[in-house]
């Protein structure tokens, strides 16, 4: 069995208002619901962590399926994985995908291609990516992911955010849009080496592919030809922006 776990823990200072982050609506409807519509495809019992509004995010998943999870700080997506882990080593799932709450997009066959390729290549953690010709016009909402970096063999040994990044490494096209899958056992043992020495002093999520390449695990992605799956809303402006998508 897979499970999902889905980040709704973000206040989204940037939308101007006390809701959570995930309940800001597109065409009428919460941007979580989008996503758990689709990650139910996955899991039928996902489990959602919650932070700042969390009771109003349960009253908009009311009589869904779903394991709370409380992130009391926001400290970062690796600590809200952290926040679950004793969840997810006791549930026992094989394989575990994550992703974010505000990617309203996305969709069912994305999360189970990801699935596939994460299975058929034993990975212990597949990425969803995306190749950007540039950071132009509707491609200027990637400009600040993380970058993904890869050897001279095409193997990922990273996933570098923004604004720890070199400047040659910001010009890598392809970038991380927040779609793990994970090996369940390899990530509860491995959460608690993340560190918060990085321009946010958060702990990263995306530190975990680094310290898989450490250990010479398999890393494998799959390429998101559709990049629209992977926007997601900052602002109520790209929150606008993606409705021309649904």
């Amino acid at each position: 069995m897979d499970q999902v776990l889905i980040l709704a823990a973000g206040k989204g200072t940037r939308m101007n208002s006390d809701k959570p982050k995930v309940l800001h609506e597109l065409a009428n409807k919460p941007m979580l619901k989008y996503v758990f519509e689709e990650a139910i495809s996955i899991s039928p019992k996902p489990i959602t962590v919650v932070g700042y509004g969390h009771e109003q995010v349960r009253r908009c998943l009311e009589g869904e399926s779903t394991t709370y999870i409380i992130q009391d700080k926001q400290l970062g997506t690796g600590h809200a994985v952290s926040c679950a882990r004793d969840y997810i080593d006791k549930e026992g799932s094989k394989n575990i995908f994550i992703l974010p709450g505000d990617h309203p997009l996305i969709k069912a066959e994305t999360l189970k291609k990801i699935v596939e390729i994460h299975k058929e290549t034993s990975a212990i953690v597949t990425i969803g990516t995306v190749k950007v010709p540039n950071f132009e016009g509707v491609f200027s909402q990637f400009l600040h992911s993380g970058r993904i970096v890869r050897d001279e063999n095409g193997k990922i040994v990273e996933i570098i955010e923004y604004k720890d990044a070199t400047d040659k490494q910001k010009e890598i096209t392809e970038v991380n849009v927040s779609y793990y899958c994970f090996d369940s056992r390899w990530l509860c043992s491995n959460l608690s080496k993340l560190g918060n020495t990085n321009a946010s002093q958060e702990y990263y999520i995306t530190d975990l592919p680094k310290l898989a390449s450490s250990q010479k695990q398999v890393i494998s992605s799959f390429e998101i030809l559709e990049y629209f799956q992977a926007l997601g809303a900052n602002t109520p402006e790209q929150l606008t922006r993606l409705e021309q998508y649904l």
